[in-house]
């Protein structure tokens, strides 16, 4: 019988990548297609019309390649167009104290996406922890016992614009979709799950959105996302400097904010054949004034975090918007006075920074065909996450 493909879909700010794994065989990559499209800013996309004809012929393109039908692809949401609600919910469980089974978890984070604000769907439900009887706290409730179950779920919603234009877009050419929040994932995925038990803060710095996430135990308790990231440091570049985007995008890998150059110090790139010299002064202060302007608006998004963190809290920094910038994170644990990690995927095809996204969903993905988790959950609400 032939085996199922299966496919991840990350929707990045400047890039769409669909990767293929095969049911039988899903820690090896079936097929990679990635392609430059207009991107989105401030929870609205560019060029809709322009994302229908790219996501088109990237199926298109992929069938042809693996000679196969996608069976079903897995949308990873971007920040920016996703909330987190919190919500305490209880049921009692039987009369009498009884053993608690997966389904009585699974059946509690269901429970708690069934009312939503207008204009949003449930996609992930997960626990930060669970309550035995009102009293006891636990982060995996299975083979306990107890009258009630209670439980602090994290809910992440996705905005229906987003769900309807990709929903439209993948029905009009016939192939199953379903959505995950990609904060969630790489928080999942990318953190110590002892980092998070403690409390953590993963910063993903994108190509022009960028995403925080407050997360503990399984659940993220507080996101916030803007449209800020690395591509503003060569956008500065090249305008003022008066250069080629295509000489600002390669200076941008090559800043050092450690360095204390002297005037005559230069970035020196090569471009189609051409070699081209840029002073290091004048390269470090145009992007020393983008980083503070998006350090800046991580502290802003810190200060609105509605609960007291422990003291020592880290922050976890990934995403490809400061790869290779060196001196930014020090730069951001400056402003924000707190610790700064870089965490990146660990996957050996997918080891960079800024394949912390796609990673993540495909861990996801890879879990998800090994346990079928959820499966027959008949809803939007299908990537519930809990440890187990």
């Amino acid at each position: 019988m032939k085996s199922k493909k299966e496919a991840v879909l990350n929707v990045g700010s400047e890039k769409l990548t669909l990767v293929v794994i095969d049911e039988k065989y899903p820690t090896s990559i079936v097929y990679e297609l990635c392609k430059e499209y207009a991107g989105f800013q401030n929870g609205q996309f560019f060029e809709k019309h322009e994302l229908f004809s790219v996501l088109s012929s990237m199926i298109q393109e992929c069938e042809a390649a693996i000679f196969s039908k996608l069976e079903s692809i897995l949308v990873g949401v971007p920040g920016e167009f996703t909330i987190t609600v919190i919500k305490d919910i209880q049921t009692q469980l039987s009369q009498t104290r009884r053993k608690i089974y997966p389904k009585d978890a699974h059946e509690l984070l269901l429970n708690a996406a069934s009312e939503v604000p207008d204009g949003f769907i449930p996609i992930n439900a997960s626990p930060i922890f669970y309550i035995l009887d009102s009293s006891e706290k636990t982060l995996n409730p299975e083979g306990s016992y107890a009258q009630y179950l209670g439980a602090k779920v994290s809910l992440v919603l996705c905005e229906k614009y987003f769900t309807d234009l990709f929903s439209n877009i993948f029905e009009s050419i016939g192939r199953d979709i379903e959505y995950t929040s990609t904060l969630l994932a790489e928080t999942m995925f990318l953190l110590p799950h002892t980092a998070r038990d403690r409390g953590a803060f993963l910063l993903d710095v994108g190509y022009i959105s960028s995403s925080l996430a407050y997360s503990k135990g399984d659940g993220i308790l507080f996101s916030k996302s803007f449209s800020l990231g690395g591509g503003y440091i060569a956008a500065d570049l090249m305008q003022l400097l008066d250069i080629p985007y295509e000489h600002a995008y390669i200076l941008k890998s090559k800043i050092n904010l450690n360095l204390n150059p002297m005037n005559s110090d230069m970035y020196y790139i090569s471009v189609n054949d051409g070699n081209y010299a840029y002073s290091i002064k004048k390269v470090n202060e145009i992007a020393a004034e983008r980083i503070l302007d998006i350090c800046s608006y991580v502290k802003q998004a810190i200060n609105l975090l509605p609960y007291n963190i422990p003291e020592f809290t880290t922050l976890y920094l990934t995403g490809s918007g400061f790869d290779n910038v060196i001196g930014s994170r020090e730069m951001l644990s400056k402003i924000i006075e707190m610790n700064v990690e870089i965490v990146g995927p660990s996957l050996i095809q997918y080891d960079k920074l800024s394949y912390a996204a796609l990673s993540s969903l495909l861990s996801l993905k890879r879990s998800q065909i090994k346990v079928r988790f959820g499966s027959k959950i008949k809803s939007y609400l299908r990537n519930k996450f809990r440890r187990s």
